[in-house]
């Protein structure tokens, strides 16, 4: 792992774990959505690296529209896989497999349709990788990987 990436996992775990010790020292702002959705992208990236996946792209935005992203493009043996990475609270009502409504499949699925004109691949699927961050010390964060799952419902 490089110093950079070492870093900033570091520094994201350290900010989630500190606001769970000290409320009132770690105001919100340090713990937005995007220090959460940050770390919880570099622990599904360990995750796709564990398990033998060839990443291709990280936060690919569509030329077409700049509100269609997907967090990863790897590649499973010969097929393509889009990730959609959600981080939440273990204490969250909503699980992170759940919060993928039929408004966001609907963005990612025209954000796939957009990748495959330019780059042409017989096998894809979708894939959504839950994160649920623990932010008690003693306790480790959750990583659900929810393989093939339907856009169209």
């Amino acid at each position: 792992m490089s110093g950079d990436k070492l870093f900033s996992f570091l520094a994201y775990r350290t900010v989630i774990r500190l606001a769970a010790l000290f409320p009132r020292l770690i105001s919100n702002k340090c713990l937005n959505a995007g220090v959460v959705g940050k770390y919880g992208e570099y622990l599904a990236i360990q995750l796709i690296k564990s398990n033998k996946y060839k990443i291709i792209h990280q936060n690919w935005t569509s030329t077409l529209d700049h509100r269609r992203e997907i967090d990863v493009i790897a590649l499973d043996d010969e097929v393509l896989v889009f990730i959609e990475v959600r981080s939440r609270s273990v204490k969250s009502l909503q699980s992170g497999f759940e919060s993928v409504n039929q408004r966001k499949k609907t963005v990612l699925e025209k954000a796939c349709r957009d990748y495959l004109r330019t780059n042409a691949y017989p096998y894809y699927r979708f894939d959504v990788i839950e994160v649920d961050l623990n932010y008690s010390i003693n306790q480790a964060d959750q990583i659900f990987h929810h393989k093939n799952v339907s856009l169209f419902s």
